[in-house]
C-alpha cells in the first residue's frame, strides 16, 4: 500500500466530486452510465 505524505495530494472529497462530475458527463452524453452500455454501444463511441 502507498502512503501518501505529498502535501499536495488530493483529498476523498475532491476526487468523489471529480468522479460525479464525469459521471454526469457520461449520463448526458450516453443517456446511462458505461457500466450499462453495450458492446455495440462501446464501439460506437
Amino acid at each position: 500500500m502507498v502512503s501518501q505524505t505529498n502535501s499536495s495530494a488530493e483529498s476523498s472529497e475532491v476526487i468523489r466530486e471529480r468522479v460525479l462530475k464525469a459521471q454526469n458527463i457520461q449520463f448526458k452524453r450516453q443517456g446511462k452510465f458505461n457500466d450499462k452500455l453495450t458492446p455495440d454501444e462501446i464501439e460506437k463511441s
